[in-house]
């Protein structure tokens, strides 16, 4: 599979998308699979230098579609925390995975802590579940334009390399990666009218001081991919672990 494939398919994807009326959309799959497009490539895959970063509408447009993700009840219970600043993207992923030519974002899910800050029902089969599906709605996004994912399950820097932001050299303690990242931050999250003990008081919703009731899931590192990702690729073979019930 050749890199330039990718980034023309991807390019010629938006056309597609863009005239509904010749898109077969049967044929989406299909796409996808011979292009191989929907796998994950491996770290240190993404072209260096400012130029070769993800531009701020390319990013928009897979923020666009993450905010689309279906989910129960239409309450997008997860927050997305976009970094374009290199020293915080290393912070999250480790200091050789993200450099000027990538974009990395933190997803960060809700009630999945017990001990929450407002009287909310505990549960993280759901959470979890709307974070990863909105994942999966930002790879697509991140193909769409042309572009590559990598996913961190882990923030491989965050705990093994805390003293990499001066701050935390003095010290050995690791503060929670939500303490960093979201305690004092002013960021707002919205909580829909109907969703339950919404402190707002307004029925049709509204935004929130977030931080201590928001868990950290996993960042995306997304950048164009370089000449040699070709045989970076992720070539695990992927089990159709599905049968039909008798």
């Amino acid at each position: 599979m050749k890199i330039r494939s990718i980034i023309l398919i991807g390019l010629a994807g938006i056309l597609v998308f863009a005239s509904c009326a010749s898109f077969d959309a049967s044929q989406f799959p299909k796409w996808v699979e011979e292009e191989g497009i929907w796998r994950s490539v491996s770290n240190q895959s993404f072209k260096k230098g400012a130029q070769n970063a993800p531009t701020e509408a390319q990013i928009k447009n897979i923020i666009d579609l993450a905010v689309k993700t279906p989910v129960s009840g239409g309450a997008n219970d997860w927050f997305l925390l976009v970094l374009k600043d290199v020293a915080q993207q290393q912070d999250v992923v480790g200091k050789d995975n993200a450099h000027d030519g990538t974009v990395t974002i933190m997803v960060f899910t809700d009630r999945v802590l017990e001990k929450h800050p407002r009287n909310v029902p505990f549960a993280p089969d759901r959470g979890y579940v709307s974070a990863g599906t909105a994942c999966g709605y930002i790879n697509l996004g991140a193909i769409s334009q042309g572009l590559g994912t990598h996913f961190y399950l882990t923030p491989a820097g965050y705990y093994i390399n805390r003293p990499y932001i001066p701050a935390y050299t003095a010290t050995t303690a690791k503060p929670a990666i939500e303490d960093v990242y979201l305690k004092g931050k002013g960021y707002q999250y919205f909580i829909d009218g109907d969703y339950a003990a919404n402190p707002t008081g307004n029925p049709n919703g509204a935004f929130y001081d977030h931080y201590g009731a928001l868990k950290f899931v996993l960042a995306v590192v997304i950048g164009n991919l370089d000449t040699t990702a070709d045989t970076t690729v992720t070539t695990k073979k992927y089990h159709p672990n599905v049968v039909f019930a008798k």
